[in-house]
């Protein structure tokens, strides 16, 4: 479990009922953008279940996607597009 993405979890869930789903979910998408190319950088050889990994292993993450009407499946096509080739 990631300590980062679980606070980062539990402060986003709570800015939900102050700016909405819609605009959480922006958020959240762009900075997964961003997360998974540095990861790239860091790993150019990841595959999509390495980069996805932290995520799926900290429950409140899990629970953040689910309350942004998002699923694991929403990682893994992130992580494909920034791999650039479907890896």
């Amino acid at each position: 479990m990631s300590k980062a993405l679980f606070y980062m979890s539990r402060f986003l869930r709570a800015f939900i009922s102050i700016e909405g789903v819609e605009k959480v979910r922006k958020k959240l998408i762009k900075g997964v953008e961003g997360d998974l190319r540095r990861a790239i950088k860091k790993n150019p050889q990841a595959t999509v279940e390495e980069l996805i990994s932290p995520a799926t292993e900290t429950p409140e993450y899990m629970t953040l996607l689910d309350d942004l009407g998002m699923n694991i499946e929403h990682l893994r096509v992130l992580a494909r597009e920034a791999l650039g080739d479907g890896k």
